[in-house]
């Protein structure tokens, strides 16, 4: 999907919430990443279960896998990251708007990439 250059997003802020990713919404987290027409399909089901799996120990080791956006207490939308506190840095890995289930997966940057993203933030 590609996202329209000047298109805006108009939501009602008193309804959106951000919410970190912990073990009672994180079934949230797993469904908002898959389409829910695929939801029973048994080969998303078994990846829906690897990824509870791992963000449930991601979540018990580190204590934050990802946020969730929540508008109206409907999952809408997410961004999941990685968290290294030897360089003080956050690295985002995916970003999801679940209202087409427009999935973006960045690059992992390089070293100096991700210095220049720190010093300017």
């Amino acid at each position: 999907m590609r996202l329209e250059k000047n298109k805006v997003c108009q939501l009602s802020v008193e309804k959106l919430e951000i919410r970190t990713v912990d073990l009672e919404n994180i079934d949230d987290l797993v469904n908002i990443c898959v389409s829910p027409d695929r939801r029973h399909d048994p080969l998303f089901v078994e990846g829906m279960n690897a990824k509870k799996e791992w963000a449930t120990q991601v979540i018990n080791r580190c204590g934050s896998v990802a946020k969730l956006a929540y508008l109206n207490s409907k999952p809408v939308g997410m961004i999941q990251y990685t968290l290294n506190p030897e360089e003080r840095l956050v690295e985002i890995k995916c970003i999801i708007y679940a209202e087409e289930v427009c999935c973006i997966y960045l690059e992992p940057l390089s070293l100096l990439q991700k210095g220049r993203y720190v010093l300017n933030s």
